[in-house]
């Protein structure tokens, strides 16, 4: 039984937490590859980092279709020939530097399922379905000019800590030579 569709994006979210996107632009060199995302309302386009490989993919995606099915291609037919559709696209958040996404099927019956999936995945399923884009608006304001100064607030109102007034004993130095070796 697969889990329970919760909010709107199947992990609790609302739709009001997200913004649409677009893919701006991808870019590759050396070091892997990067697509920008145009949040509606935000200045900045928000990059996110795929490997080389990745950004490969999503230039297949964007370009005409070959003779044989790439592995998204084959992707989407199966989803396809299994009834169900993807309904959006979402990049979700942030967490250190690894970028979540989701993608909502529609199955049949009319039901929804939220899965777990890579976002140069996403991105090309995007893409590819021409299902809408959708990025976190915590995520997308976080990359914007000034975003880490409302983050961190005014530091000339921060004062440094005060060194503690306990009287602690000094801690006596141990050296320990049980792992060197013997010439």
């Amino acid at each position: 039984m697969p889990p329970a569709f919760d909010g709107w994006d199947g992990i609790g979210g609302a739709e009001g937490e997200y913004v649409a996107a677009t893919i701006a632009e991808i870019g590759l060199d050396h070091l892997g590859g990067v697509a920008l995302l145009a949040a509606k309302g935000y200045d900045m386009p928000v990059p996110i980092a795929v490997g080389i490989n990745d950004a490969a993919q999503l230039f297949h995606a964007a370009g005409p279709e070959f003779r044989r099915p790439s592995t998204m291609s084959l992707w989407v037919r199966s989803l396809q020939a299994a009834g169900a559709t993807v309904d959006r696209v979402l990049i979700t958040r942030l967490v250190g530097t690894t970028v979540y996404a989701r993608i909502i099927l529609s199955v049949p019956g009319g039901e929804l399922r939220s899965l777990d999936a890579r976002p140069s995945d996403s991105l090309a399923l995007a893409m590819q379905t021409n299902a809408p884009l959708f990025i976190g608006r915590r995520l997308a304001a976080s990359l914007q000019p000034g975003a880490l100064e409302l983050e961190l607030g005014d530091w000339s109102e921060q004062r440094p800590p005060t060194p503690s007034t306990r009287d602690s004993p000094p801690v006596p130095a141990q050296a320990s030579y049980a792992h060197t070796r013997k010439a």
